[in-house]
């Protein structure tokens, strides 16, 4: 889902998701800036990772355990650096734990990115109804 209005630099998106695993099946989900060939900030449990994407290519991955059945808080923000470039900053964290103090994700961006609008995705593979 595409929302908001298309932005460049100086934007941020927040969102807290709910999502479960069954077996060895595991959703993925995300929040992203930059429209669909911007940049996604993704929780794979599978890889036990959270990881960087712009558009369909992996930037950067760090370690991230994900909590089945929790909600999960995501912050992602670009923002513009003194020296012109794009910096790319994102966390993520189980809701009820603290908001980690320093970004998990950090990459800085030297192509100017195109405008775009936040994103909200996932993909639910455990067939896990809905708790709301």
């Amino acid at each position: 889902m595409l929302f908001g209005p298309a932005q460049t630099n100086n934007v941020a998106v927040t969102a807290r998701i709910y999502g479960t695993g069954k077996g060895r099946r595991y959703p993925a989900f995300g929040v992203g800036l930059g429209g669909v060939n911007g940049f996604k900030l993704r929780i794979s449990p599978g890889k036990k990772a959270l990881e960087l994407h712009k558009g369909e290519t992996e930037v950067q991955r760090v370690p991230f355990d994900w909590q089945s059945g929790q909600w999960t808080r995501f912050h992602l923000q670009l923002r513009e650096s003194p020296a012109g470039e794009s910096v790319v900053e994102g966390k993520a964290w189980t809701e009820g734990t603290p908001e980690p103090a320093e970004w998990l994700i950090l990459h800085v961006e030297r192509t100017p990115p195109r405008p775009g609008r936040a994103a909200l995705w996932g993909a639910p593979y455990a067939d896990t109804p809905d708790p709301l």
